[in-house]
């Protein structure tokens, strides 16, 4: 069986670690994903989250929804 990892939307958990905590599960259960994936080092947002059962994947490499912050599409991170 496959693990399905959902990558949480910009503006879904960057507000509180509450209000992403609400829409992990929101996301999981609509979208029938086994784990999900956010952008950005927030060790609050990853631990409510993963404390509410839903597990929490990272990632090194580009960002895509930073596009326009960090000037276009690059690598973030190499190891």
């Amino acid at each position: 069986s496959s693990l399905l990892i959902g990558d949480m939307p910009l503006g879904s958990y960057e507000v509180s670690p509450e209000q992403a905590l609400e829409n992990a599960y929101r996301f999981v259960k609509e979208s029938n994903m086994d784990a999900v994936k956010l952008e950005g080092c927030r060790p609050e947002t990853v631990k409510k989250i993963v404390d509410g059962g839903v597990a929490v994947m990272g990632h090194i490499g580009l960002t895509p929804q930073a596009i326009s912050v960090i000037g276009g599409v690059r690598a973030q991170g190499r190891t």
